[in-house]
């Protein structure tokens, strides 16, 4: 009985420490990010991204909140709060967001009218950040990503369409 109760008790463990690695990984590092080489993202923006980042966490286990696509949920939620933020932060935001969560065609199309007003700042902070280090040490998919949506912010600047 012992060797049972020792196994699940190991069992258990193993699950708290998966999903305490989960987290630290897809949800509290992510969030840290910043466009600049030296500083962590603001709290205010931390706390944003994580809201964000643990619905599409749970959406991956499975059991999202908010339901499906609960991350896309919780961004709408939050386009207030962004807009509300002074613009090194929100241009942080914009791209915690963009380098971890899966768009649709329904999500990027409203991210996209998300970053509208700061199109500009956005491809220029982007533009500027391909030239850094950090740039250099995300995966080849985050900086196709990167590199990806700079061109979408350059066009939203140039033509005011999304």
């Amino acid at each position: 009985m012992k060797i049972i109760w020792r196994s699940i008790s190991l069992l258990i463990c193993m699950v708290v420490a998966v999903l305490a690695a989960s987290f630290i990984f897809q949800v509290w590092l992510p969030s840290r990010f910043s466009l600049d080489e030296a500083v962590p993202a603001s709290d205010s923006v931390q706390t944003l991204a994580r809201s964000i980042l643990v619905e599409k966490l749970l959406g991956e286990i499975g059991h999202p909140p908010s339901g499906d696509e609960g991350w896309y949920k919780s961004l709408l939620g939050k386009k207030i709060k962004v807009s509300r933020l002074d613009i090194a932060d929100r241009l942080n935001f914009y791209t915690i967001v963009l380098l971890n969560v899966s768009f649709s065609a329904e999500s990027i199309d409203t991210f996209s009218h998300m970053i509208k007003p700061d199109a500009r700042q956005f491809r220029d902070a982007l533009t500027t950040f391909e030239k850094s280090s950090k740039f250099h040490s995300l995966s080849k998919q985050q900086q196709f990503l990167i590199t990806s949506f700079k061109n979408k912010a350059n066009e939203i600047f140039l033509t005011g369409d999304v």
